[in-house]
């Protein structure tokens, strides 16, 4: 009987004990809330390139992957129109665009609309560029 009663103990006192091991915040199958959005981390042509062909994409890389479906309306081009805005591999932006008037500086401006697949906002980007006959500055 007496083995019995320090059994359930032991039981009893482990039952009570293994809660108090766990939590939530020590488990590894909890992913981190994103609160950060994206960021713009390269471009191409770079920012201030000189001699840019006129028809050449824009591509913006983002530091994590941006939803596609945030980016419509929220890029702009200082002159000519976008003809289409894509994601690629999910932190790549091209921006396809009419062709740009020679010699002319364009500025490509981010906003705040473009998030991360969390929906947190992209800071502010802008960019510039200046230049020659046939080609652009970014």
């Amino acid at each position: 009987m007496m083995k019995l009663r320090v059994a359930t103990a032991l039981l009893l006192l482990f039952v009570l004990w293994l809660p108090l091991g766990c939590s939530d915040d020590d488990d590894p199958t909890t992913p981190p809330v994103d609160e950060t959005g994206p960021t713009v981390i390269s471009t191409s042509p770079a920012a201030d390139a000189l001699g840019v062909a006129v028809g050449d994409d824009i591509l913006i890389t983002f530091d994590e992957a941006v939803d596609e479906t945030s980016v419509d309306g929220h890029v702009i081009l200082s002159q000519g129109a976008i003809t289409s805005l894509s994601v690629e591999n999910g932190v790549t932006l091209r921006i396809q665009h009419g062709d740009f008037d020679p010699g002319a500086e364009v500025t490509v401006t981010v906003g705040p609309g473009v998030t991360d697949v969390a929906g947190n906002p992209c800071l502010l980007y802008t960019s510039d560029a200046a230049d020659e006959e046939d080609s652009v500055d970014l």
